[in-house]
């Protein structure tokens, strides 16, 4: 039963993939990022805004070739929004990522570990053992700690004991000007009352290329894909 369930997370993940991958056939300082955030409202999606626009290969390419900063795309599943974010900022490992509207996703090699403007944001999280395991692609049990604002403005604190392991399958993650192979990892995270998995694709050098990640009870499932490292 365990082993279908992880079959099932993988190919969630791969259909995360498929669906970002159709649409496919970024050093400036951060006030360039800034500057170029402004300049293309209409790529870097508003998703609040209306109409939304629709991201396709030729607005990919766009922004690949506005800036040499790195890219990432994102899905959120529960409202199939889709948005580019350009690297705006970078703080030892932690790289974060923003759009036209104001939305920030910081990634600590390739894992999110806080997002702003998303709604009921990860304000924080306590990464390290948990990616630590998944770098090394191997199997374990790790503590795994993310904070999340209330609609309530309060921050909840889940501390979660996470296994991490893999059926050692491979994936392939080629968009925009990234392209990467890595193995498939599971991490199941449990509290007393509370169980989520997420599964992520990382490469032999330890970076996370892609992930199908789960960052709370409003956000749910979060997918993202690197179009450049």
């Amino acid at each position: 039963m365990m082993r279908v369930k992880r079959m099932r997370r993988a190919a969630a993940l791969a259909g995360s993939l498929c669906a970002l991958v159709a649409l496919s056939a970024c050093s400036s300082t951060q006030s360039d990022s800034a500057r170029l955030l402004r300049s293309l409202p209409g790529l870097l999606l508003d998703r609040d805004g209306a109409p939304t626009p629709t991201v396709g290969p030729q607005q990919i390419q766009q922004v690949l070739a506005a800036t040499n900063e790195p890219v990432m795309i994102l899905e959120t599943e529960s409202t199939g929004a889709r948005f580019m974010m350009i690297g705006i900022e970078r703080n030892g490992p932690y790289r974060t990522f923003g759009n036209a509207a104001r939305e920030t996703v910081t990634f600590r090699d390739g894992l999110v570990v806080q997002t702003r403007g998303l709604g009921g944001d990860l304000m924080s999280s306590d990464e390290t053992a948990l990616l630590s395991q998944l770098r090394s692609r191997s199997t374990g049990t790790v503590p795994y700690v993310m904070r999340f604002l209330t609609p309530e403005d309060v921050t909840r604190e889940i501390a979660f004991t996470c296994l991490v392991t893999s059926e050692g399958q491979q994936a392939s993650v080629s968009m925009g000007a990234y392209a990467a192979s890595g193995l498939v990892m599971n991490a199941d995270c449990n509290t007393d009352d509370l169980r989520v998995s997420s599964t992520f694709i990382v490469t032999s050098d330890g970076y996370i290329a892609s992930a199908r990640q789960w960052m709370g009870e409003t956000q749910g499932m979060l997918s993202s894909q690197t179009l450049r490292r």
